[in-house]
C-alpha cells in the first residue's frame, strides 16, 4: 500500500483499488481520493464481504444501491432489498429473491402492482401453484394464469 501512495492521480486510486481487492481490506478504499472509484472500490469490496453496513458508507446512491442489490440477492435477503432506495431496483431485487427462494410472499413486497404481479405470475407458472393466480390483480395476466391453470389441472 505504501508503494500505492506514493503515486499520484487516477494511477494512485487505481493501485489502492488493487491493494484493497488483492488482501480483501475494505479500509484500504478510504485511501483513495476520487469519490466515483473510492465508491466502487467500497461497494466491491462490501459485495465481496456481503457486507450491508459497508454499504452505507457509499456516497453515490446508485452505488449504494448496487450494492445492496448485489447482497440481497446473494443472501437470498428481503431485509437487504428492502434497503435499496429506488424502487424499480428494490421491486427487482424482491423479485429475484422470491423466485429464488419460491415465497409469494416476498412478491407482495413488490410496490409496484404490474411487478408484483408478473413476480406471482412468474412463481405460479415455475412452482405450478396456480392457486396464485387468484392473487394478481392486472386483468389480462390474471386471465393468461388462470388460463394455464385450466390446462395444468
Amino acid at each position: 500500500m505504501d508503494d500505492c501512495l506514493m503515486l499520484g492521480g487516477k494511477i494512485r486510486d487505481e493501485c489502492l483499488y488493487g491493494v484493497a481487492t488483492k488482501i480483501g481490506d475494505i479500509q484500504v478504499c478510504a485511501w483513495i481520493e476520487t469519490e466515483d472509484d473510492r465508491d466502487r472500490c467500497l461497494a466491491d469490496m462490501a459485495i465481496r464481504e456481503k457486507d450491508a453496513g459497508a454499504c452505507t458508507t457509499i456516497g453515490d446512491h446508485v452505488q449504494r444501491d448496487r450494492c445492496r442489490v448485489a447482497i440481497g440477492k446473494r443472501l437470498n435477503s428481503t431485509s437487504f432489498c428492502g434497503m435499496v432506495e429506488n424502487r424499480g431496483r428494490r421491486d427487482k431485487c424482491m423479485a429475484f429473491v422470491a423466485q429464488t427462494v419460491g415465497d409469494a410472499n416476498v412478491c407482495d413486497m413488490i410496490i409496484d402492482r404490474g411487478d408484483r404481479d408478473d413476480c406471482l405470475y412468474e412463481l405460479a407458472r415455475d412452482l405450478g401453484d396456480w392457486e396464485l393466480c387468484g392473487r394478481i390483480r392486472e386483468g389480462r395476466l390474471s386471465e393468461r394464469c388462470d388460463s394455464k391453470a385450466r390446462k395444468n389441472v
